[in-house]
């Protein structure tokens, strides 16, 4: 596995002020608890910026891949993170709807997704942005047994999901040959990247492939080798209850 050091836009901290509805967005959610009380909300949207910057460098070394047609699902959504600012961001930078990219953003809670619905409406109407994002309320481990989306991204996102043998198992069945899991590491350490076991992610026809800092955030790259086993995921609750390594 690499290491690998980038950096956030130049002119990030201008890009956040140039677009205050995205905060105002944020904001919001947070006053509904949907984010976290101590969250600061800045600091989110650089962290969720990370993973554009992080997809954009892992398209760079597939000999050039350009963003069009590719699409991303966010796992767990929640109140917003980082989905919305990602979606936001690759749609304000990279012209026409997220350069070309379709968004998922997918969680189990419907009051979150209703109040994802909420301000997508809001951005779609009011800024022409993020018709291509697409907000779906469900558990990941049936949205993952549906043949039409099972296999069928390009890259899936994950900020504080569950312990990594969860995480893994509700993305993997929708990650097609070829795609990448991004996942933020809470804490750059050998132990939070020794948590991503090797064996543990061969069972879904993964490989860890590099760790990213963006800016001072971290991520860890996993690509999914071949097709994820039939067996997983497995029935709603268990990757939690019982996981895989």
């Amino acid at each position: 596995m690499h290491k690998v050091k980038l950096s956030l836009p130049d002119e990030i901290e201008s890009w956040i002020d140039r677009n205050p509805s995205l905060p105002k967005m944020l904001q919001l959610s947070k006053t509904r608890g949907f984010i976290g009380k101590s969250t600061d909300i800045r600091d989110a949207i650089r962290h969720s910026i990370g993973y554009a910057v992080v997809i954009d460098y892992i398209l760079g070394f597939a000999n050039g891949t350009s963003r069009h047609g590719c699409n991303i699902i966010d796992v767990g959504s929640g109140g917003g993170l980082p989905g919305i600012p990602l979606a936001y961001y690759l749609a304000r930078e990279h012209g026409g709807e997220h350069g070309g990219m379709e968004i998922t953003l997918l969680d189990a809670s419907l009051k979150k997704t209703n109040f994802l619905k909420y301000v997508l409406n809001i951005a779609s109407n009011e800024e022409h942005i993020l018709h291509n994002t697409l907000i779906v309320s469900e558990r990941a481990e049936l949205f993952g047994r549906e043949p039409s989306r099972r296999n069928s991204f390009r890259f899936a996102t994950a900020r504080s999901l569950a312990r990594p043998a969860t995480t893994v198992e509700l993305c993997s069945p929708l990650l097609q040959p070829g795609g990448h899991l991004i996942v933020s590491l809470e804490q750059q350490s050998v132990s939070s990247l020794q948590a991503w076991s090797d064996d543990g992610l061969d069972k879904f026809g993964m490989v860890k492939i590099d760790e990213v800092i963006v800016g001072g955030y971290g991520y860890i790259v996993i690509a999914q080798i071949s097709p994820c086993p039939n067996d997983y995921p497995r029935r709603t609750g268990i990757p939690s209850k019982k996981p895989a390594w």
